[in-house]
């Protein structure tokens, strides 16, 4: 029997998962939630990557008692050793049917690796952002990375809290900038419809009770759905609503480009200058 080789890249929001044959074929795939254990837990994260493994051994015809030949597994929040360590060790204690030996880096790093073999540089943006930089000689520099509660600059989740504290902010009259304040009506709306909610005090339970980053940060989604919209409305009839209504969308996403554009510049300057 050809080797067993399996893959899981896994994020904020979901985490996919793939079994291959050594000729490079896909033999089954599974998808499943989020997997970062700074999100979940570090119990739930390997229940779910467990669960992910099960699923995609069913979607190949391989039985769960049959252990893939070797798992790599490239995960948001994994970043440091001993995180790699407990999550391999959870793996291979509490779930030995699962692989005969596993390989953890953070998803940076896979990223990097997928397309660069002698090093190179990411930027993420999802759900959170981080952006690495690995250079030939294993020396590495790094900017984000650090979570929605202090970071995530420029992610889905910065790019929807800014645009719904324009919303609450809207109506709190609370604005420290000057100029005219910006149209909330366009996002408000999306607003509502996303999370159900009638106004923006309806939008308490989920910045608290019920807070899901991975929910808060899907609305992102919206604010760019509302962005296109607008721009086709501008380009047919109705040029004056449409832009006076997507200058907010612009500005969250400009915002949003500068952080992102700031991370690569910093780690940028520990670049090794490469002989041509």
């Amino acid at each position: 029997m050809s080797q067993l080789i399996g893959g899981i890249e896994g994020g904020g929001t979901k985490t996919t998962m793939v079994i291959l044959n050594e000729q490079g074929i896909v033999l089954g795939s599974a998808d499943g939630q989020a997997t970062n254990h700074w999100l979940i837990g570090m119990s739930a994260a390997i229940t779910r990557l467990h669960e992910l493994i099960v699923s995609a051994k069913h979607s190949a015809g391989i039985s769960e008692a049959t252990p893939l030949d070797v798992l790599g597994m490239s995960l948001s929040g994994a970043e440091d050793q001993e995180t790699k360590d407990k999550i391999t060790e959870g793996i291979m204690t509490n779930h030995p049917s699962d692989a005969k030996a596993v390989h953890v880096v953070s998803d940076t790093v896979g990223a990097i690796f997928t397309v660069c073999h002698d090093g190179g540089a990411v930027l993420i943006s999802g759900t959170g952002s981080n952006c690495t930089l690995v250079n030939a000689d294993e020396s590495t520099a790094n900017c984000g990375g650090w979570g929605h509660m202090i970071g995530d600059e420029g992610s889905a989740y910065h790019i929807a809290h800014m645009a719904l504290k324009s919303v609450i902010d809207g109506h709190d009259k609370l604005s420290v900038d000057a100029g005219q304040q910006l149209s909330i009506d366009f996002v408000e709306s999306s607003m509502k419809d996303y999370f159900q909610v009638q106004n923006q005090r309806g939008m308490l339970p989920h910045l608290y009770a019920k807070f899901d980053k991975t929910k808060f940060a899907g609305f992102a989604v919206k604010v760019a759905e509302v962005f296109l919209k607008l721009i086709l409305s501008f380009n047919s009839c109705n040029p004056q609503g449409a832009s006076q209504g997507d200058e907010l969308c612009k500005q969250v996403f400009n915002r949003a480009g500068i952080y992102l554009g700031t991370m690569s510049t910093y780690i940028g300057v520990s670049i090794d200058e490469i002989e041509i």
